[in-house]
């Protein structure tokens, strides 16, 4: 019978954070973030949301994320402020290393733009 961890990509055996440290500008650690934060469609969708407000003629200034304690909301505005500030990381920028994390979701061209 297969097992959940062998149908992921994703090292199960790695420790992950519990907090979320927003101060953490280590590249290193930027890179591992990026690299493995998981984008589910319902992720997507806010990031496809967050975009095309950002993008328009919008004149309000800020965001509020609302959820729930471990839902994820730290980890998720931690991702935007890395994709707007859009800066290298070990050589790539932050926007094409989070781009093979939108793979296969339904809207990911719509996010690319």
């Amino acid at each position: 019978m297969t097992k959940i961890k062998e149908l992921l990509k994703l090292n199960l055996d790695v420790d992950i954070k519990n907090v979320i440290d927003l101060e953490d500008q280590v590249e290193d650690e930027i890179r591992y973030e990026i690299d493995n934060y998981i984008v589910t469609e319902n992720i997507g969708m806010h990031l496809y949301s967050f975009a095309s407000e950002f993008n328009s003629n919008i004149k309000e200034t800020g965001v509020w994320l609302s959820g729930f304690y471990g839902s994820g909301k730290s980890y998720f505005g931690k991702m935007l402020g890395y994709l707007l500030a859009n800066n290298e990381i070990m050589g790539t920028r932050a926007v094409e290393r989070f781009i093979p994390r939108i793979a296969g979701l339904k809207d990911a061209a719509l996010i690319e733009k």
